[in-house]
């Protein structure tokens, strides 16, 4: 037999675990969003150092500039295969062209030639490294959407790490971020390199007295 009671404690019942099941798919939901952007912008950027790359390869003056971009097409085109596969495993599709902001890059690029390739080349891979590296940080240490699991539930433990495609893709930045550094380091080596070379080619003719290149008055 029902009575007000009964029929008042069900439908606060029913409420409840449509607004706990609600809160869920949210979550899940949130998180895959956040794994799309994350994916989304780890291809544009790695599509883009080995367009550059193979300008650099072609383009550049000094050897050590050809090198490093034949570097970053080895490296970045290994990193996005196996990135593309961890984004079929997640059903995420992830871009095949890069967008708007990184077109223009290659674009300005693809105007310049020896020692000026060089120049705009090296600081372009300084900047962008030094943002991806702090990108794959953030993503190895923040902590995931649906927070710590309730003690003794594997299902909700799963979750909470995002499930097993998602494991693979914050190991997948885990490997890419010493890499990015080491990008970064020799592409800031470069940077101080070129700054000495440009140096010694506008002081040809030596320094006054002030320790102004003769040559540049």
């Amino acid at each position: 037999m029902t009575t007000p009671f009964t029929r008042t404690a069900t439908a606060i019942a029913i409420v409840l675990v449509a607004c706990n099941f609600h809160v869920s798919i949210t979550a899940e939901q949130a998180r895959q969003t956040d794994s799309r952007l994350f994916i989304n912008e780890m291809t544009i950027v790695g599509l883009t150092e080995v367009r550059l790359g193979q300008m650099a390869a072609e383009r550049g003056e000094r050897a050590n500039v050809k090198a490093f971009g034949q570097m970053m097409v080895k490296d970045h085109s290994e990193a996005n295969a196996e990135l593309s596969r961890i984004a079929a495993e997640m059903k995420i599709v992830p871009p095949t062209e890069i967008d708007k902001k990184h077109a223009e890059l290659v674009e300005r690029l693809s105007r310049l030639n020896g020692a000026e390739f060089d120049r705009a080349y090296v600081m372009a891979m300084v900047e962008g490294h030094e943002t991806v590296a702090a990108q794959l940080r953030e993503w190895t240490t923040a902590s995931r959407p649906l927070g710590p699991p309730p003690a003794g539930d594997p299902k909700a433990a799963d979750l909470a790490r995002g499930g097993p495609n998602e494991e693979k893709l914050t190991e997948w930045a885990i490997r890419a971020l010493p890499i990015v550094e080491k990008h970064l380091e020799h592409a800031r080596a470069l940077k101080k390199a070129n700054r000495v070379v440009r140096t010694a080619r506008w002081c040809a003719a030596g320094r006054d007295y002030f320790g102004n290149c003769a040559d540049s008055q």
